[in-house]
């Protein structure tokens, strides 16, 4: 019973705050702003700020990627849903060259395997879950990161969901990674009718190691099952390649 009234908490919160961002023109922080997790990135991102390849999924018109950059983590890649929201990002930060801002869905990643040093979700698999196929759209988007990430690489999450909520989605599909998960306080006053654990978020800290063979083919095997019924055969030639996924003879030889 705790863990439902805990979910639904959890729902009217990510609904109230979807309502507020569609009614805004102007730039929209979800959560918790660059500044606010400055302290705790500082720890986490590499120390190699020019060469360090960062994915921002679900980046909205939000200034966190502006910030990050004005860091020094100039090479990111920037990705949202909304062609409007991607135009108008591109017209505002047309002076970061490094930066790059791309139209696309989150939960149908495409690019090169193992190609990025570090991953941000701040709040877009939350955002996911309020459709009727987020769950598995999130089970997916992460297998998807796990892939995408270099070896070493992290994924951060900020997410609303605590672990019992959240974990279950980082250690499905058979990935190998460390996980860290820890309470960021929020800033501003929880609503009234919100229990006391919504005066934090949580931060999901997901390292992916230099996994065996057999775990990343796992991985693949996962991806390519996942789009085989949604994607027409020219795209799926385009997944197959980009993920590296291989026949079912090669595997086995992996093996």
């Amino acid at each position: 019973m705790g863990f439902d009234m805990q979910q639904k908490s959890t729902d009217e919160r990510q609904q109230r705050a979807r309502t507020k961002y569609r009614s805004l023109t102007g730039p929209f922080e979800w959560y918790l702003s660059f500044k606010d997790l400055k302290p705790v990135l500082e720890k986490l991102l590499p120390p190699d700020r020019d060469h360090s390849e960062i994915l921002v999924l679900g980046s909205g018109n939000s200034p966190f990627s502006e910030d990050l950059y004005a860091a020094g983590y100039t090479n990111i890649t920037n990705i949202d849903s909304s062609e409007e929201i991607v135009r108008q990002m591109r017209q505002k930060c047309h002076e970061l060259t490094e930066m790059d801002w791309l139209q696309g869905d989150a939960s149908r990643l495409l690019f090169p395997a193992e190609c990025f040093d570090v991953v941000i979700d701040k709040a877009c698999t939350d955002a996911m879950l309020l459709k009727t196929s987020g769950p598995e759209d999130v089970a997916y988007t992460v297998a998807t990161v796990n892939m995408l990430l270099k070896a070493n690489g992290l994924y951060i999450s900020l997410s609303h969901s605590p672990p019992p909520q959240r974990l279950p989605f980082l250690t499905a599909n058979f990935l190998d990674w460390k996980i860290e998960a820890m309470k960021v306080p929020k800033h501003a006053l929880p609503h009234k009718n919100e229990p006391p654990e919504s005066l934090f978020y949580y931060l999901y800290v997901c390292r992916r190691p230099d996994a065996p063979m057999t775990t990343r083919a796992a991985v693949r095997r996962s991806i390519l099952a996942r789009n085989s019924a949604a994607l027409a055969p020219a795209e799926m030639k385009k997944l197959a390649s980009a993920y590296k996924l291989w026949d079912e003879s090669e595997e086995e030889e992996d093996d």
